[in-house]
Order: C-alpha cells, then structure tokens, then sequence
C-alpha cells in the first residue's frame, strides 16, 4: 500500500510549535503551503552521496507546491534566514488537492532532491524497484513515475531560476502576511 503524506505534517514528533498557513491556487487548481518550524526537539539533517544538509531546525521554513491533476509534490526548504537550502519533489500516485489545508498524496517512492547550487539527484530508485517486484504497484505506474522524474530534471536544467525567483515570491509573501496578521494584533 502507498504511503499517505500530508501537506500539514501533522504528528511529526520533533516539531514542538509550528505555523501552517496555505493558499488555494485558483488558476492552477492547486495549493501551496507554508510551514514555519518554530521550535524542534532537534534539528534533522538528510544525507545524499556527498551532502549532509540540514533541512529542518527552529526558525525554518517548508513550502509546498502541489497541483491537482499532477504526479509531484514539491516541498522547498528554506533556513531561519530565508536561505534556499534544496528543492525536493516526491513524484505520486495522485495529489488529493483540498481547499480546507488537508491535502495530502500518496508517495510513488521515487523522488528528486535539486541542492541549492545545481547538483540534482535522483533518488530511492531501488524503493520503486521493490514496490514493483513485491506488486504495490503496477509496471505502468512504474514506468510513469521514471518519465514524470525525468522530466522534472529536465525542468530543473531548463529554467531553475524561474523556480527560484517564484519560491522567494511565494515565500516572501507568506512572511509578509504573517508580519501585516502580527502587526494588526
């Protein structure tokens, strides 16, 4: 069975106080999110082949990105200075897009993680090669999850600075408002 993932990360362990504000995208018919990890138990740090990044600690930021009718789901990680620190796409079986905050997808194992200075991975390859020898999913489910990675590196290659310049937007805008809701208190 796939693995559920919501946009809020609700009972994640190590957050002790957080902010969660999203965005419904009427245009797009999507959603994007903000979560601002106030105060953590600890930080957490995630290790690639030659990288040990640090991507969640007080005073960090998460925005997600998720479209409905698309097979990924975006999360980008900020640092407590607004410091883009990685881009990090789960590809999925389907985004369940909600206006209420509780998106969620469900997680086709594969996923691509685009370090802040250019070096793109692709990653748990051998998750979906499991999950297709052990039948959790099917063989076109398989295929369809290697064609949407690709074209997302070839996307990131393409035109990553138009990602980064709209992120910054997104992000910006989520700290503003939150300033203007603190200021009007």
């Amino acid at each position: 069975m796939l693995e559920k993932k919501e946009m809020s990360k609700n009972g994640w362990k190590r957050v002790i106080e957080s902010d969660y504000q999203y965005e419904y995208l009427e245009d797009c018919k999507g959603i994007v999110s903000i979560l601002h990890l106030k105060k953590l138990t600890s930080p957490c740090y995630k290790e690639y082949t030659d990288y040990k990044l640090k991507i969640a600690d007080n005073g960090y930021y998460w925005l997600q990105f998720a479209i409905d009718g698309e097979k990924w789901w975006l999360t980008v990680m900020f640092d407590e200075n607004g410091k883009l620190i990685q881009y990090y796409f789960d590809i999925t079986n389907g985004n369940v897009i909600k206006r209420d905050g509780t998106s969620h997808f469900y997680d086709l194992f594969l996923d691509i993680v685009s370090i802040d200075g250019g070096k793109t991975l692709l990653l748990d390859e051998d998750e979906l090669n499991d999950a297709l020898r052990e039948e959790t999913i099917t063989q076109q489910e398989f295929e369809s999850a290697h064609i949407i990675a690709q074209n997302i590196i070839k996307g990131i290659k393409f035109d990553k600075s138009r990602l980064d310049k709209f992120c910054y937007s997104k992000l910006n805008q989520f700290i503003n408002r939150t300033r203007e809701d603190i200021d009007d208190e």
